[in-house]
């Protein structure tokens, strides 16, 4: 089959969940011998591993100076993908949800012969469509992702939350096992003390670094010693080091973009807990890659972030966002070290093998030929 893949990926191969389990996505397919593009705003126009990688959009960070994602450039990309469409004439196109102008420029195509499949990560509440976007337009982008939730053939998601979002029922709503993607992590380690923090993930607002960088500092005030790595890239670096210099915290906190997989590997292994205070989150692959190395996370139970349904570490998932909080969590995780141990051992042993990418790459394959007969 010709599939279409389609995401607003500035960097499509290795920055993110979306980007990484899009990536893989296509690595797969090809390998089982389908015809493999891959439409993102990356700016590359080449064939690479077997994926050919169409350009569409700007290729530049998708935020504005408030940290939010630029409306214009989703537009952009919505109008552009439809003559790469044509060029392509594809027999199935797999989207991802955002920006959802593409899921609805894609669900009013006429007479379209391909088979449309929608990812869905994430679905925003109302409450939060309007703290994005402000009362009206935040309304209006409240109906519009409502509409996108009716587009398509097969609509695939990865989490409950997502599932019931969309409406259980619904034949055309197929609930995938999971991202496990083979990382490069060891074989479960053995039980050792550590003293370290790690938060990994992009730099925007969404995923909170400032507040969780607050409540490092407010944890260094009960006596912890160690030291605190931030890991990603994005347009919040600037503001990141500022808050760490501003609150004389440079001697404990280091950052690293961009950080290859062995200097990753390195802080996971020096660490005692993932600090994920995400408001926003889709997969929850370093909370899983996190897991599989014996280390818990703590994360904040927003009603759009998803990755809760993987109930990795339920009881460090706090009800509150403030930095007092989080660093009693903090210094109860430091505690429990031991015991939670064996616990995270039995989740990685019954729990991740459940969790195959292969496995829900053989549930879209069986879904598109049951479709398609």
């Amino acid at each position: 089959m010709k599939i279409l893949l389609i995401c607003e990926a500035v960097f499509p191969e290795n920055k993110g969940g979306l980007e990484r389990w899009m990536s893989w996505l296509g690595s797969e397919l090809n390998r089982r011998g389908h015809e493999i593009s891959y439409l993102n705003s990356s700016g590359i126009d080449a064939n690479r591993d077997g994926i050919m990688y169409i350009p569409a959009g700007v290729k530049k960070w998708h935020y504005v100076n408030d940290g939010k994602r630029s409306i214009r450039q989703s537009l952009k990309f919505a109008i552009d993908i439809r003559s790469k469409v044509r060029q392509s004439n594809p027999d199935v196109i797999y989207s991802v949800q955002a920006p959802i102008f593409s899921v609805l420029s894609l669900g009013i195509w006429p007479g379209r012969k391909w088979l449309l499949i929608v990812e869905w990560i994430e679905i925003w509440s109302l409450k939060y469509w309007k703290n994005y976007l402000g009362g009206f337009f935040g309304t209006v982008g409240f109906i519009l992702q409502y509409l996108a939730t009716k587009v398509g053939d097969i609509r695939v998601v990865f989490s409950r939350r997502c599932l019931l979002q969309l409406g259980q029922s619904n034949t055309a709503n197929l609930q995938l096992s999971g991202l496990h993607m083979n990382s490069s992590a060891e074989a479960f380690p053995e039980y050792k003390f550590r003293s370290d923090i790690l938060f990994l993930g992009r730099f925007v607002a969404e995923k909170q670094p400032l507040l969780a960088i607050q409540s490092v500092e407010k944890f260094r005030s009960m006596g912890w010693t160690g030291t605190f790595h931030i890991v990603g890239t994005g347009p919040l670096v600037a503001d990141i080091r500022e808050e760490i210099v501003s609150r004389k915290m440079d001697s404990y906190v280091e950052i690293i973009e961009n950080a290859p997989q062995s200097e990753l590997d390195l802080c996971f292994k020096k660490s005692f807990v993932l600090m994920h205070p995400s408001k926003r989150e889709g997969y929850g692959l370093a909370m899983i890659e996190a897991a599989e190395r014996g280390i818990p996370t703590i994360l904040i139970d927003y009603p759009e972030n998803a990755s809760v349904d993987l109930e990795i570490s339920p009881e460090y998932a706090s009800q509150y966002a403030d930095p007092t909080s989080l660093a009693e969590l903090l210094m109860k995780v430091f505690l429990s070290q031991e015991s939670d141990h064996p616990r995270l051992k039995i989740w990685a042993k019954e729990v991740l093998p459940k969790m195959s990418a292969n496995k829900s790459v053989d549930e879209l394959i069986s879904a598109i030929e049951n479709r398609k007969s």
